[in-house]
């Protein structure tokens, strides 16, 4: 009996330190990789669940997706109107020149000065010098500003002299790289 209960502790024994060893291997490919996994598994449940409530807002705000369309589709052209991918000066300066002659106004310099290159886009510096009437010389101020492509007034020098304004303007043109 002392034989066999000797050998029942030892199987015991034997029995307690295989499960020590075997359980933590068990955890450690079996049980660990699963937990990644379904952590993996929720995270991408939870992106796709969000970006279905995007579009599902998106649906909502427009019902007529090719009306949409087409209105991004205006706002791209004007877009590329405004900033296009090459300088054009050419077509500014045509512009220029109209509507100068529009507004009868009197070219006295036009300096293109330096070419900044950005990240994206480029600036072109341009000084424009031009004699005329106040309001002729201030509605093609304005008609320079609303034309056809994006500049902005970095300064504007008015002078009267003899019944006629002089005006310095000082403009940044712009353009996609």
């Amino acid at each position: 009996m002392l034989l066999s209960d000797k050998f029942r502790g030892k199987n015991a024994a034997i029995l307690v330190g295989f499960i020590i060893f075997i359980l933590p291997l068990l955890y450690c490919f079996l049980i660990q990789p699963q937990q990644w996994q379904i952590e993996t598994l929720l995270r991408e449940y939870d992106t796709e669940e969000h970006n279905v409530r995007i579009l599902e807002q998106f649906g909502r705000d427009y019902p007529d997706i090719d009306q949409r369309l087409s209105l991004l589709d205006k706002k791209t052209k004007e877009l590329n109107r405004i900033l296009p991918n090459e300088p054009d000066l050419e077509n500014l300066l045509l512009y220029i020149e109209e509507n100068m002659a529009k507004h009868r106004l009197k070219l006295l310099s036009l300096i293109p000065g330096k070419t900044i290159g950005k990240t994206s886009y480029r600036e072109i510096k341009i000084e424009i010098l031009l004699q005329g009437e106040y309001f002729d010389v201030m509605n093609f101020i304005k008609n320079l500003e609303d034309g056809p492509r994006l500049i902005s007034m970095q300064g504007i020098s008015l002078i009267e002299r003899e019944g006629q304004t002089e005006v310095k303007l000082e403009i940044t043109v712009f353009s996609l790289k």
